[in-house]
């Protein structure tokens, strides 16, 4: 059971991750005139972007590689057990930037 609720609560954290992005990119289409910063602050904040995602992504795979190692841990340890299930309960670290 608690394999379908981390199945669950990762569909609902990619929905709502693809859903930020989605409104990240509306956002980045209205008018220059409308967006408060200039096109080289634009830049900027699309490379901050850019790196952002590529620490997530090594967040990801190393939260991955710690799950699987509980996970095995776990099969003969009930400690390992609920150390997996508070790692797997932590959440993630959202970074935005200021809207004004």
């Amino acid at each position: 059971m608690t394999d379908e609720i981390s199945v669950g609560h990762s569909v609902r954290m990619r929905v709502k991750n693809a859903l930020e992005k989605a409104a990240y990119q509306e956002r980045r289409l209205f008018d220059a005139d409308t967006q408060p910063y200039t096109l080289q602050e634009r830049h900027e904040a699309e490379a901050l972007h850019a790196e952002i995602a590529s620490l997530v992504a090594r967040a990801d795979t190393f939260n991955r590689m710690v799950i699987d190692r509980l996970s095995k841990e776990a099969e003969d340890n009930a400690e390992k057990l609920e150390q997996l299930r508070r790692f797997r309960s932590a959440g993630r670290i959202k970074v935005e930037f200021a809207p004004f």
